[in-house]
């Protein structure tokens, strides 16, 4: 059985689903039901419901945006970016239309647009045209980025190879190190020091194979100093040590991997695809346009402080590591801090420097 929004359809083996189908056509005429003619679809492997278009095959499941949907869509951004101006109103119908659109995309970088339409939604005059800004206009350009490439959602019925990964990262106030899954508890926080404070990542690859790779390093000041809210601080290095593992680490890792996380706020950003920082979002939509084009599907579970193995390594302790022969991770850190810190000045700018990293450099001198 397939439940989608408010639709069902039945799946069935194919010697028997025509049968099925005349059966509950039956039951239904029987009873003085009547089939909507739109959702009255015979038997096929490819089904349109509710504006997706859903694939069945013997390996996998597929759900994939109708090109027809994408197109209003679209037409749609280019009339608003032309006009110049949006009402409440109208902010409101398209963030829904966007994240109804998300729901059959891989990529949930196109969500991390939806917060500025949102915030667009709760103007107090509802159908009053509004210039549209900045923000607003850094989000419609970068889903008509989006939109052209995006990515289906492809459900596998087979278990692939998949890596293991654990990141932690830490900051050190005065002389007290402090987890990230409690600093949302802490009161003495300065917000103009931010960007000073000791910090720490680590992270912890372990293949099917058996072999584990890991890497440790410190954010520097200046891109802390992006993040100076502690609640942006705190996502921002849950996420970066995510980030980091997933750039970094892409070549000693699966196409799958399960990545564990010891934050719950930040676990539910990075499977979201958007938080409650502007800044924090342009990190996200890097992070979700990197995974997509580099064709990886990573996975993000919650583990507990004490069962974090990349706790140990963000703090620079690294005698597991050399006892169990792990390997260490070189990379030019210093350029992805560069990146990343660029990619914080837009969304447009996020998206691009995400594909970018995601695509080899060209070797052949053509």
């Amino acid at each position: 059985m397939v439940h989608y929004v408010d639709d069902y359809a039945s799946i069935e083996p194919p010697y028997t689903i025509q049968s099925g189908f005349d059966c509950v056509h039956h039951l239904m005429k029987t009873i003085g039901f009547k089939f909507k003619p739109s959702k009255d679809q015979p038997p096929a492997k490819e089904q349109h419901i509710q504006g997706v278009i859903m694939t069945i095959s013997e390996t996998s499941f597929t759900v994939a945006t109708d090109p027809a949907r994408t197109q209003r869509i679209t037409a749609q951004l280019h009339e608003i970016m032309d006009r110049g101006t949006m009402s409440s109103d109208e902010a409101h119908r398209l963030a829904g239309k966007l994240q109804f659109l998300s729901e059959a995309m891989f990529s949930q970088a196109i969500r991390c647009c939806i917060q500025p339409l949102y915030a667009r939604a709760s103007a107090p005059v509802q159908h009053a045209q509004i210039p549209l800004g900045d923000g607003i206009r850094d989000a419609l350009q970068t889903v008509l980025m989006i939109l052209p490439n995006a990515r289906p959602r492809i459900f596998q019925f087979f278990q692939s190879p998949c890596s293991i990964v654990y990141a932690d990262a830490y900051f050190q106030a005065g002389d007290e190190k402090i987890n990230l899954s409690t600093a949302l508890k802490r009161q003495d926080w300065h917000t103009d020091a931010t960007n000073l404070l000791t910090n720490g990542w680590g992270f912890v690859i372990r293949r099917p194979n058996q072999e584990c790779y890991y890497a440790h390093g410190a954010i520097p000041g200046y891109l802390l100093g992006r993040f100076t809210t502690r609640r942006a601080f705190i996502y921002a290095l849950e996420i970066i040590a995510q980030l980091l593992c997933l750039v970094a680490g892409k070549p000693y890792m699966e196409n799958k991997s399960l990545c564990f996380i010891d934050n719950e706020p930040g676990k539910f950003a990075l499977q979201k695809g958007y938080g409650r920082d502007t800044k924090v979002n342009r990190l996200l939509a890097f992070l979700w346009q990197f995974v997509e084009s580099s064709n990886h599907e990573p996975h993000w579970e919650r583990v507990t402080s004490q069962a974090n193995i990349s706790d140990a390594i963000s703090r620079g302790d690294l005698s597991q590591a050399t006892a169990l022969g792990w390997k260490r991770i070189e990379f030019d850190w210093c350029a992805l801090y560069h990146t990343l810190d660029l990619a914080t000045s837009s969304m447009e700018k996020a998206m691009h420097l995400g594909a970018s990293l995601a695509t080899p450099p060209d070797t052949t001198g053509g």
